[in-house]
């Protein structure tokens, strides 16, 4: 196995610039298709039980507002407006 890797290493540093490249790309997303379909399918499974959870009433679920409020107070970002120093006007919610 070593062996072949090697004989195709030194094939692929022979290879024009551009060619390396796409090679390099899909080698990488060789690589990384498959762990992200290791975690898609595990989001798929917890989105699904969390959907028949709710729909079947055993959870009510939380209104998206009350979610970041929620967070706002964890980071210690409640709600506040920020002002422009020079003439004190509001620039934004936050």
């Amino acid at each position: 196995m070593l062996s072949e890797v090697k004989a195709i290493e030194k094939k692929a540093l022979q290879l024009p610039i551009d060619d390396k490249v796409v090679l390099t790309e899909t080698l990488l997303q060789s690589i990384y298709a498959e762990k992200l379909i290791d975690v898609e399918d595990s989001w798929l499974k917890e989105v699904e039980k969390r959907y028949n959870s709710y729909s079947e009433e055993k959870s009510e679920g939380i209104h998206v507002e009350n979610i970041f409020t929620e967070i706002r107070k964890e980071l210690g970002w409640e709600k506040r407006q920020n002002v422009n120093a020079e003439n004190k006007q509001p620039i934004a919610q936050v």
